[in-house]
């Protein structure tokens, strides 16, 4: 059976579109599956929020003292 370069590209795009959306895929289900990492992954999303929002409020803050010199 002779494969033609056609179907040697469909095959080889299919696997590679399916090898993509595995790895796309996989991290999801990781977390959704495992309670602990979803608790490690709201730990440190709330960890740097707090820190976003200290710098945001610092630069804030500073903005203002400037502005009223």
């Amino acid at each position: 059976v002779s494969w033609s370069t056609l179907t040697l590209s469909s095959i080889f795009f299919a696997a590679h579109l399916l090898v993509c959306f595995n790895s796309a895929v996989n991290p999801i289900l990781y977390a959704l599956i495992n309670r602990e990492l979803r608790q490690q992954h709201t730990k440190a999303l709330i960890k740097r929020c707090r820190s976003l929002s200290n710098v945001t409020n610092s630069a804030l803050d500073a903005l203002i003292k400037h502005s009223h010199q």
